[in-house]
């Protein structure tokens, strides 16, 4: 998956997609233009599911995925959604950094280990690792993402509002819950349209 996702950051080109590394946990590290102060947004590279070849088919409107004897499959899509759509942000905007984090399935182990310089000039993190849809979470872990009367979510709310993301909840741990805890800058998880995560009827 990092050396899928390396080649296809040089394949695009660095003006549609920015310089792209690894660091020694396997975090895919991407910046494009200015980012000081600007948006990260990030996702997990992981999954529960162990390897094996599937067939991924869509069925009824999802992508469903069946093994070799034709038994449902997860696909990976907790948080393969999340990876394409910080993807195709990243050739959207002329200024973004894109995180996608190795390990978050046992304990944002990317997250918490990854080269803190990236995140110096931060100015907030938008993870895509929400199941369904119009999901936000109001804390990860445990963690509270962000200050109830700050001027980030006072920012953000309509916009989240606008598109449809209005249920706040309390989810388990995902990368943004280290990025709180090291760096302090706001953080948002919202929903990517994954169902059934860590199932086979992923």
């Amino acid at each position: 998956m990092v050396e899928f996702l390396l080649g296809r950051v040089r394949q695009r080109g660095p003006e549609l997609c920015g310089q792209a590394s690894a660091d020694r946990w396997n975090n895919v590290l991407i910046r494009k233009g200015n980012t000081e102060l600007g948006p990260l947004v990030c996702a997990h590279i992981d999954t529960a599911h162990h390897w094996t070849e599937i067939e991924i088919v869509q069925h009824d409107g999802p992508l469903v995925g069946f093994d070799a004897d034709g038994n449902r499959s997860g696909i990976g899509a907790d948080d393969k959604c999340g990876v394409f759509i910080c993807l195709a942000l990243l050739e959207r905007f002329e200024n973004i950094a894109v995180a996608l984090f190795a390990q978050e399935e046992i304990g944002y182990i990317g997250a918490q280990n990854a080269v803190a310089d990236f995140f110096e000039n931060i100015g907030y993190a938008l993870e895509f690792d929400c199941p369904a849809t119009g999901l936000v979470s109001y804390s990860a872990g445990g963690q509270r993402l962000f200050q109830n009367d700050g001027g980030f979510i006072e920012a953000a709310l309509p916009v989240l509002t606008r598109f449809g993301f209005t249920s706040f909840q309390h989810h388990p741990f995902t990368d943004v819950t280290g990025l709180r805890k090291r760096f302090g800058f706001s953080c948002l998880n919202v929903s990517c349209g994954y169902y059934g995560w860590h199932s086979d009827t992923e």
